[in-house]
């Protein structure tokens, strides 16, 4: 601004910030989250051991050993893409997105405080349909189409789905899947190597929690009289 002897003026804007001040015991908090962040998906959680360089965690959490056929499949080689390729955990608490706990783990990333079993054997035992339903067998001297059903409760949620003789039959040795692809490919791998292997199966989505669900079944036939049935055997997730 031009004044009127002559002299220039100048004037000096300044934007006044609010100082923020942390108090000490929440940055120590936030620290310490970080340092357990940092330590539990980056440093070793065991001292090395003998043994293969992986092991699985399973659904109810307990960390097993793997079996032969495990072991080979997690020495070959897979394509990025390859939809087949194993689910490796980084860490013992990371989950997948449906929030399911399973999968393979590096032995070093076990918290030393949880033992591996060295029983190979797979926990199939959490997905006996009987911990599900109390209802597992048909036939049809018995049951009609559509009654009595069998309530099967979804073991994500516990809703719960009637199914019943009609359902079942429908079902029969048929290869039809009410699931995605990527679901049915899924269910379809893990019930390979469930202990008992079934002649049918039921997919369907849980109406509550959206989870893809499969039922196997056994189907059977004979006597004089033309009788038929189905027994429910297990239920397993997507």
């Amino acid at each position: 601004m031009l004044l009127a002897n002559g002299a220039h003026t100048h004037f000096s804007w300044s934007l006044a910030i609010p100082e923020f001040e942390m108090h000490p015991i929440l940055i120590i908090i936030i620290g310490l989250i970080i340092l357990f962040v940092i330590f539990t998906r980056t440093f070793p959680m065991r001292l090395p051991s003998s043994g293969f360089n992986y092991v699985h965690v399973e659904l109810d959490r307990t960390v097993r050993e793997l079996d032969s056929d495990e072991q080979e499949y997690l020495k070959e080689v897979f394509h990025p893409n390859d939809g087949a390729r194993p689910y490796i955990k980084s860490n013992y608490w990371q989950k997948t997105p449906d929030g399911k706990i399973d999968g393979f783990l590096k032995r070093i990333r076990v918290p030393w405080w949880i033992e591996i079993d060295s029983n190979t054997a797979q926990r199939f035992s959490q997905f006996d349909i009987t911990k599900f339903t109390n209802k597992v067998s048909f036939n049809n001297e018995e049951d009609y189409e559509t009654h009595p059903s069998s309530e099967i409760s979804c073991p994500k949620c516990s809703s719960r789905t009637a199914r019943n003789f009609s359902d079942l039959k429908k079902h029969q040795h048929s290869d039809f899947s009410n699931l995605k692809e990527t679901d049915k490919f899924e269910l379809t791998l893990f019930s390979q190597g469930l202990p008992e292997q079934t002649d049918s199966f039921l997919d369907y989505y849980c109406s509550n929690c959206g989870a893809g669900l499969r039922i196997l079944y056994e189907s059977w036939a004979g006597g004089k009289h033309g009788e038929q049935g189905y027994e429910l055997k297990y239920i397993v997730t997507a």
